[in-house]
């Protein structure tokens, strides 16, 4: 399973393995509109019967352009429901 987290476990710790470990917990990454365009990703394995983490890496995430997700959204809305006809 793949879930978003911030940046603790489901123990309530902060991530501490990996690239984590070193990273500033208190960052926030929004920018004025709400976006978070910068700053580390991560993947993390979680134990399934706690929620503690057991390993966490790097995760490049290519965020581009804010628009150009707005297009590419409505478009394979578009083309998956052939929406918007008037």
């Amino acid at each position: 399973m793949q879930d978003r987290t911030r940046d603790k476990d489901g123990t309530g710790a902060y991530l501490s393995t990996g690239p984590a470990a070193n990273d500033d917990d208190s960052a926030d990454y929004r920018n004025a509109t709400g976006y978070i365009l910068t700053g580390p990703e991560y993947l993390t394995v979680f134990a399934g019967d706690t929620g503690k983490e057991l390993a966490t890496v790097d995760y490049p995430v290519q965020r581009g352009v804010v628009t150009a997700w707005e297009t590419a959204t409505a478009i394979g809305w578009i083309a998956s429901t052939g929406g918007w006809r008037t």
